[in-house]
């Protein structure tokens, strides 16, 4: 009889071998594991969102943003191009209208909400209407008129004689028409250039005021990761620093007085001296409270504990006070 038994013979599936009792056992194969490798694609297109191509491709073909051929449809892409409409708009706006209306345009959008009624009149009346009003002059007659309106009384003419010599001088050798017309287009020459100084300091300004606000935002930024909040308050805090959210917030408040009268009591904690709110004495009137709260408590207690002793045993008369029986706050 043979001494493998009965299955001694048998093929094992997963070596292949014949199984025998004296036989060695087979040799472990190495298994050589292969790692699948996924093509990767240095393109960043991979994070490209349909919705936000369809949303790109609305904005070129209504004109709100240039055609960018290297546009992959990520989301900061479109938010790069959104930020980029209001001045795109504007740009639109200017070169859809005449030069005097597009310059006041422009110094109302560059002032922002500071563009009052007063400041846009200053504008127009110191600036945009000399440089664009329009000066007909047609015959000596009217030359004549013009040129004694804008030297009389200057520092070249102090006097009206000097400026009746002056004028004569040059009806008689009839230069008066071609004077009068350059000194109009150099009074407007003037005028623009004076109208984009003002227009350009005010642009300057406002770079400035957002450039000091980016870098307020960035420590205000700093200070909140510096501060020992859990990761959820600083969310939140950051969340409320949102020029949406704090216009909402302002504008439900304004609706609401008792919101108005809570607000008027946080800010009777801000020391202005040192330029940041002083809670301490916020937190001692709060705590006050609560001890006053809880010693009423202890107070209702014990009254009517004693009252309770004083029913159960009527004969006996009490000696102590009635607070000797309040424990002393923790």
């Amino acid at each position: 009889m043979a001494e493998n038994g009965l299955f001694g013979d048998l093929i094992d599936f997963d070596l292949g071998e014949t199984q025998s009792g004296n036989e060695n056992p087979p040799e472990e194969k190495e298994v050589v594991e292969v790692e699948e490798t996924q093509e990767t694609s240095d393109d960043s297109s991979e994070d490209a969102d349909g919705r936000v191509s369809a949303f790109y491709e609305f904005l070129v073909e209504q004109g709100f943003a240039s055609q960018n051929d290297e546009f992959k449809g990520t989301v900061d892409e479109l938010d790069q191009v959104l930020q980029e409409i209001p001045s795109r708009i504007t740009q639109m706006v200017l070169e859809s209208t005449g030069e005097a209306a597009a310059s006041l345009i422009r110094y109302a959008v560059t002032l922002g909400p500071e563009a009052t009624v007063d400041k846009l009149r200053e504008f127009f009346n110191q600036a945009v209407e000399p440089a664009y009003e329009e000066v007909k002059i047609a015959d000596d007659k009217s030359a004549y008129a013009y040129l004694e309106s804008k030297l009389k009384g200057s520092k070249f003419f102090p006097t009206e004689a000097r400026l009746t010599s002056y004028l004569e001088g040059l009806l008689e050798s009839e230069e008066l028409v071609a004077t009068a017309q350059k000194l109009v287009e150099e009074d407007k020459a003037a005028a623009k250039a004076r109208m984009d100084e003002i227009t350009s300091q005010v642009e300057a300004q406002k770079a400035a005021q957002e450039e000091a606000n980016r870098a307020l935002m960035n420590t205000v930024m700093q200070e909140i990761d510096a501060t020992p909040w859990d990761t959820s308050r600083k969310t939140a805090v950051k969340k409320a620093l949102d020029p949406a959210f704090i216009q909402r917030v302002n504008s439900s408040i304004q609706k609401s007085p008792k919101a108005i009268m809570q607000l008027a009591d946080l800010y009777t904690y801000f020391d202005e001296k040192n330029g940041v709110f002083d809670f301490s004495t916020f937190a001692a009137k709060a705590q006050t409270k609560e001890v006053e709260k809880k010693k009423e408590a202890l107070e209702r207690g014990s009254a009517q504990s004693l009252i309770s002793k004083m029913k159960s045993n009527p004969k006996e008369k009490s000696t102590g006070s009635l607070w000797d029986d309040i424990q002393p706050l923790s």
